[in-house]
C-alpha cells in the first residue's frame, strides 16, 4: 500500500480480500508516512497526490499497480475509485427535498475528487433550474495541506455574507466539519441558516461535530477491496481495464446538519425550529405561536403563505420524518418509537404513519432497512 493519502475504511477492504487470498500485505506507510525501504513484492495498491514525491519510487518499483487517485493514468491505467459524480447528484438531490433554492460548493483543495462530486452536483441542480456556487478557496490544483485558521477565516466571511438559507456541501466530511466550526463561531444557525453535507461517512467526524453532520456513504472499503480484485487480476497476467472503474455510492446517512426543511420567511423559520426542537413533547400550536410571540392566527396564515401546510400537519411531517429515520437506522421497538417522536401511543402512531406513508412502521420498516438496499446493490 503506497499511500499518500490514508484512509482507514480503504485499508479495512484491501486487508478484507488479502486475508481472504493469502497475500502478505505491506501498510508500512499507513503507520510511518515513509517508503519501505528494501520491500520486494508483486504490486502496489497507490494513492498518489498530484505532484506526489513517491512517484518515481512507484514507477521504478515496475510493478503491476492500481492506482485510487486517478491522477496518473498515463503512467497507470488501472484505476478504482468512488462515484463521485453520483455522490455529488445525491447531495443536490437531498438539499432539493428540503426546499432549499440557494446552494454552494466549497473548494478547499481544489482536488480532482472535488472537481467531480462538484461536476455531479451541479448537474443534478442545473436540471432542476438551479445553478449552484462553487467556492474555491485554492486555485491550485491538489492543495495538500489545509492551513486551518485560514481556510476557517475564509469560509467564515463567505458563509456570513451568504443569504439565508443556503445549503453547503463539501467533498469529504473533514472539510464540512469546517463549515460547520466556521458557523458556529460566526453565530450562524445549523442546519436552520445554513446546511451543511459532507461525504464519506466518518463516523468519528460526523458524530461528534458541534452539529452532527450528514453524509453520503461513499462505500470507501468497498473502493479498497475492488483495488485489490482488480491488482489480483494485473499480478495473474490480465490487461488493465480501459476505463476508471467507479464504485457506486452507499446511502445518505441524516444527521442534524441536514435535519430541516429550508424556509424563507424569518417567523416560519423560527417557529418551525421549535418544532424540531420539541417534537418529542406533548407540544401546542398555541406555544409554537408563544416560542415567536405572535398571534395563533398570524402564525397561522405564515404558515400556510410559506409552506403551504398548516401548524398541525408541519407539526406531524416532522414528527414522522424523525419516526421514518428511527424505524430505517435503529431497532427500536415501534412502540419506543412513537413515544420518542412525540406520538400518545403505539395506535396513534400507527395509524398516523399509515396515513401518511400508506404502510404500517413494521411494513415501512421492512422495506426501507439499509440490509434490504444493500441487497439490491449486490
Amino acid at each position: 500500500m503506497l499511500m499518500d493519502w490514508y484512509s482507514s475504511a480503504v485499508h479495512e477492504g484491501i486487508v478484507e480480500y488479502a486475508s481472504q487470498h493469502g497475500w502478505m500485505l505491506n501498510s508500512h506507510m499507513a503507520q510511518w508516512k515513509t517508503l519501505p525501504a528494501g520491500w520486494k513484492g508483486d504490486g502496489v495498491i497507490a494513492s498518489l497526490n498530484v505532484g506526489s514525491e513517491h512517484l518515481r519510487y512507484a514507477r521504478k518499483l515496475g510493478l503491476p499497480t492500481v492506482d485510487l487517485g486517478y491522477h496518473y493514468p498515463q503512467f497507470f491505467p488501472a484505476c478504482v475509485a468512488a462515484d463521485n459524480p453520483r455522490v455529488g447528484r445525491l447531495m443536490a438531490r437531498h438539499f432539493l427535498e428540503r426546499g432549499h433554492r440557494k446552494f454552494a460548493f466549497m473548494f478547499f483543495q481544489n482536488s480532482f475528487v472535488e472537481q467531480d462530486m462538484f461536476t455531479g452536483f451541479r448537474g443534478e441542480l442545473s436540471e432542476a433550474g438551479h445553478e449552484p456556487l462553487d467556492l474555491h478557496w485554492t486555485q491550485e490544483p491538489q492543495e495538500v495541506r489545509v492551513d486551518y485558521a485560514k481556510t476557517l477565516a475564509w469560509a467564515k466571511r463567505h458563509l456570513v455574507s451568504l443569504p439565508k438559507p443556503y445549503a453547503i456541501a463539501c467533498a469529504s466530511d473533514i472539510l464540512a466539519g469546517m463549515i460547520i466550526d466556521a458557523c458556529v463561531e460566526a453565530g450562524i444557525r445549523v442546519p436552520e441558516e445554513i446546511m451543511v453535507m459532507g461525504a464519506g461517512n466518518d463516523r468519528l467526524i460526523c458524530d461528534f461535530a458541534p452539529v452532527t453532520l450528514t453524509s453520503v456513504d461513499v462505500r470507501l472499503q468497498e473502493v479498497g477491496r475492488r483495488a485489490a480484485k482488480l491488482l489480483d487480476s494485473l499480478m495473474q497476467g490480465a490487461p488493465a481495464p480501459d476505463v476508471l472503474l467507479r464504485v457506486p455510492p452507499g446511502r445518505i446517512v441524516e444527521r442534524k446538519s441536514t435535519d430541516f426543511r429550508a424556509v424563507f420567511d424569518p417567523l416560519v423559520r423560527d417557529a418551525l425550529s421549535f418544532v424540531w426542537r420539541n417534537y418529542h413533547r406533548k407540544i401546542s400550536i398555541d406555544q409554537v405561536a408563544a416560542s415567536v410571540n405572535v398571534s395563533r392566527s398570524t402564525l397561522y396564515h405564515a404558515f400556510e403563505a410559506e409552506l403551504g401546510v398548516t401548524i398541525a400537519q408541519a407539526i406531524t411531517n416532522v414528527r414522522m420524518d424523525k419516526a421514518c429515520g428511527l424505524l430505517r437506522d435503529s431497532d427500536l421497538p415501534v412502540g419506543e418509537i412513537a413515544a420518542r417522536c412525540g406520538f400518545s401511543g403505539p395506535i396513534v402512531f400507527h395509524n398516523a404513519f399509515q396515513r401518511e406513508t400508506g404502510a404500517g412502521p413494521r411494513e415501512w420498516r421492512a422495506k426501507n432497512s439499509p440490509a434490504r438496499h444493500a441487497e439490491e446493490r449486490i
